[in-house]
């Protein structure tokens, strides 16, 4: 029988001692959508959540896009604290978030970089003053490992970040890259046009090449490379988690869509608008792909095929979850949980995307909000033996 041929990007992500056909493997995933501080907000109760129930510990995978890479980047510097018996959540992880979203950063940042040169750079500065402190890559954990994504405009590709390599599957990799953390999460958050790009200036001769073509040997890919937000790539994250594991959870704090019924014709507003309709459709897209595939999964399982016999299935369905910030509850197969009606859930998906101060209320609503819609996908998708969550983590809860 000929080998099952898979795509270069899937190769990519290989680790050592694995092959092609181990893919995906049976560990769970988790990916953290862009977003701001919108979504690094909403995450951050999404993982509150995960450690009450211990699930956050049964993680091997963290993949994350723009502000939910504050919060990975944050999760990873912590984890070896959380990890401890009695760890206090909200004391180690949370108030740094907190701390983070009381922050001054995009408009000061642009100015800055517009007077002394390099806008993303700025934006590394106030993430390593308020939370990372010098913290580098080469200092996370080795397990879980913790992915942070960026979009190479010169390849066109998604560029990952990680304690084992960075790069991407058409320039090549450079192992153990030993950058600031505050400058591999500003890469990812370099929302084009005004915080974007952050150019890395590499040495020569530090890449493995992972394609045949001599395409993108051409040093001008390899030793200055322009990064934008992993949004303008992939805002979920999934790319490199999607392709290597089979149960995968998603916290999406992307702004939903809006509809418009009467967008203007003025030429820059139509092109912005036609900028979020593209974004709205690759989106929508990776969320039908992954929903689609966890359909098919319970449906296979309710058919009594026992998917874990099948060596080299590599196109096997996935399991998992998704929540999003315009999420309904209602929709979800379990029992009541914690009072989340849309009226007061839909306004902070409409938060803006922003860098920025936020409300202190707003700070405790998107927590809130995070933790519950998380609470019940989880009790519908994952383990519907969970006990039901009954408080808030702050007890405003969404009102």
């Amino acid at each position: 029988m000929a080998p099952t041929q898979i795509d270069p990007e899937r190769e990519f992500d290989l680790l050592p001692g694995e092959t092609p056909d181990q893919l995906p493997t049976g560990e769970w995933s988790m990916c953290l959508s862009g977003g701001g501080f919108r979504a690094m907000l909403f995450h951050t109760g999404a993982l509150w959540r995960l450690f009450e129930t211990r699930k956050l510990f049964q993680i091997s995978f963290f993949s994350s896009v723009s502000g939910g890479s504050i919060t990975n980047a944050w999760l990873a510097l912590k984890w070896s604290e959380l990890a401890k018996s009695n760890a206090d959540f909200q004391n180690i992880f949370v108030s740094g978030m907190r701390a983070m979203a009381r922050a001054k950063v995009d408009v000061y940042a642009a100015l800055l970089g517009l007077a002394c040169g390099g806008v993303s750079k700025q934006v590394a500065a106030a993430y390593d003053r308020v939370l990372f402190n010098g913290a580098r890559l080469q200092a996370l954990p080795d397990q879980p490992r913790f992915i942070f994504n960026a979009s190479n405009l010169q390849s066109g590709a998604l560029w990952r970040f990680s304690k084992p390599y960075m790069g991407d599957y058409k320039v090549g990799r450079i192992l153990s890259p030993d950058f600031p953390v505050s400058e591999v999460v500003a890469a990812s958050s370099a929302f084009p046009p005004i915080l974007s790009p952050l150019v890395l200036e590499l040495p020569s001769g530090n890449y493995i090449p992972t394609q045949p073509s001599d395409d993108f040997s051409n040093q001008d890919y390899r030793t200055r490379v322009v990064l934008a937000d992993g949004g303008v790539y992939d805002n979920l994250g999934l790319e490199p988690i999607v392709k290597r594991t089979r149960r995968i959870l998603v916290s999406d704090g992307g702004m939903p869509f809006a509809s418009a019924p009467r967008p203007s014709s003025f030429w820059v507003s139509q092109v912005l608008r036609v900028l979020d309709c593209e974004d709205n459709q690759v989106r929508s897209l990776r969320k039908r792909d992954l929903i689609d595939r966890f359909r098919i999964y319970d449906d296979l399982v309710a058919s009594g095929i026992d998917l874990s016999s099948r060596p080299g299935y590599r196109e096997v369905p996935r399991t998992g979850t998704y929540w999003g910030i315009d999420t309904a509850v209602a929709n979800y197969p379990t029992g009541a949980g914690l009072p989340c009606p849309p009226a007061l859930t839909k306004p902070l998906g409409e938060i803006s995307t922003r860098l920025w101060q936020m409300d202190e209320g707003d700070q405790e609503h998107l927590i809130n909000w995070g933790y519950a819609v998380c609470d019940y996908a989880l009790r519908s998708h994952v383990d519907p033996a969970l006990p039901t969550a009954h408080r808030w983590p702050y007890s405003r809860g969404l009102n």
